[in-house]
């Protein structure tokens, strides 16, 4: 969609745990506008990563070379703590 010219996006929400390299592939495989992040903020008991993997992940986000925004949501930041 992105190369037909329409502003694309994806969200994680609510993330779960996930290996940092292979989640960063999926996500910007089909080069989106941004990305958004996000916690479970329902409390359903999901597996949720560790912040060390999510930091890990922003970081490979931030390195791509497409410049892919990175939009943190809120309740991500349980998770940074």
């Amino acid at each position: 969609m992105c190369d037909l010219g329409c502003e694309t996006f994806i969200t994680v929400e609510p993330i779960l745990a996930f290996t940092p390299i292979k989640l960063a592939a999926l996500l910007t495989t089909p080069n989106p506008n941004f990305i958004n992040i996000g916690a479970d903020s329902k409390w359903h008991g999901l597996p949720e990563p560790t912040k060390d993997t999510i930091l890990e992940l922003l970081e490979i986000l931030k390195a791509h070379p497409s410049n892919i925004e990175i939009r943190r949501k809120v309740n991500l930041e349980r998770l940074l703590k």
